[in-house]
């Protein structure tokens, strides 16, 4: 959540965000992120949620893991 208002605060356009949990990716659509792509066990459906938005380019990508 931190990592999403610090972007919008720097002057971020379009914040894509990520996560497994759905009430988090909720909070994050509330708090101003763009996209947000649950993380799920259909691999094919995430895959295309990414490719879709990485083919418009991206310039930051942020990953906690």
């Amino acid at each position: 959540m931190l990592a999403l208002q610090i972007a919008k605060y720097l002057g971020a356009h379009k914040v894509i965000a990520a996560g497994r949990n759905r009430e988090t990716l909720l909070s994050l659509k509330k708090l101003g992120a763009a996209i947000c792509i649950e993380l799920s066990e259909n691999k094919s459906e995430m895959e295309n949620a990414f490719k879709q938005q990485f083919t418009k380019g991206v310039d930051i990508l942020l990953n906690y893991v």
